[in-house]
């Protein structure tokens, strides 16, 4: 059977050379460049433009509208997400423009950032993850379960390799380099270390943790995998799920189960700084009574 090889359209050919610029010229680390390259994917595969040039402020309108909606990463994408997404393409614009010397349709400075709600504070009980996890095929809880266990952020499961594997006797974490990369150990209980160990032998995986059968071998993508879980989710009744609930969902159970350690909190969030671990917990005042009669004994007199 003869097999012909799709030619590439103009903005995909542009898209590779904007991504060899970012890495060769702006030395962009490999945790950037994995954005990039998923945001201007998700672009081109919206079919709006297959020109970088032609590109019009109302395309660019288009495309978040369609982030908005959910209609392209099966999942709603709030304003702080769908900025970033188009502060992407903003830079791949201003490349051609700047770096290439191309007269580009869209206006960059006319285009308009979407309204940002308030940081999300949603998170789940145990109560609520084991409901969930009750629904889930064993690939699905042990998603769950490893970022309800560890804090885990998506883009850090979806790399998630045997080889990070360390053993502690009943249990194993992950040793991974994480956001900016710094080097971090992802904990995992013994029944989900357990559970690790029997994924990992019921399907022989040797590599990526989490892979697809169309994958060969490679990990999902990181909207793929924000489409399994949001999908879960949503059978539990959960409808506005975001990955991210899991890593403050696991804040707030190590800070109470803790007795209130916020050290220990962020030192198992890998936060660099005491202040961003604060605002995971932000909304938990209300305990504070409860707390100081727990712990302040009354005078006898």
């Amino acid at each position: 059977m003869l097999y012909i090889q799709r030619q590439k359209n103009t903005i995909e050919s542009q898209a590779e050379e904007f991504w060899d610029w970012c890495i060769n010229v702006r030395n962009y680390t490999n945790a950037t460049m994995v954005h990039y390259k998923e945001d201007i994917q998700l672009f081109i595969r919206s079919g709006i433009s297959n020109d970088g040039k032609k590109i019009t402020n109302q395309q660019i309108d288009q495309f978040m509208s369609l982030l908005k909606t959910g209609k392209l990463t099966g999942m709603v994408n709030v304003g702080v997400s769908i900025n970033s997404r188009v502060k992407t393409i903003k830079s791949f614009l201003r490349w051609l423009r700047d770096e290439k010397e191309e007269k580009i349709k869209c206006k960059l400075h006319a285009i308009t950032r979407m309204e940002e709600a308030d940081p999300r504070r949603k998170s789940f009980s145990r109560d609520e993850i084991e409901r969930v996890i009750q629904l889930a095929t064993l690939k699905e809880k042990l998603m769950v379960l490893i970022m309800f266990d560890s804090g885990a952020r998506i883009s850090e499961l979806q790399k998630l390799h045997t080889s990070q594997i360390v053993k502690y006797g009943d249990t194993v974490a992950f040793n991974i380099i994480g956001k900016k990369r710094k080097r971090g150990f992802l904990h995992l209980t013994e029944a989900t270390s357990k559970l690790l160990w029997q994924y990992l032998t019921k399907y022989g995986i040797t590599g990526y943790i989490f892979t697809s059968k169309r994958s060969y071998g490679q990990p999902y993508r990181v909207t793929s995998l924000r489409r399994i879980l949001g999908s879960l989710f949503s059978r539990a009744g959960v409808e506005d799920f975001n990955p991210h609930d899991l890593r403050r969902s696991f804040a707030v159970d190590v800070y109470n189960t803790s007795n209130y350690d916020i050290y220990l909190t962020s030192k198992l969030l890998r936060h660099s700084d005491i202040r961003t671990t604060q605002i995971y917990l932000t909304g938990l005042d209300n305990s504070i009574s409860e707390r100081y009669q727990a712990i302040k004994k009354p005078l006898t007199f």
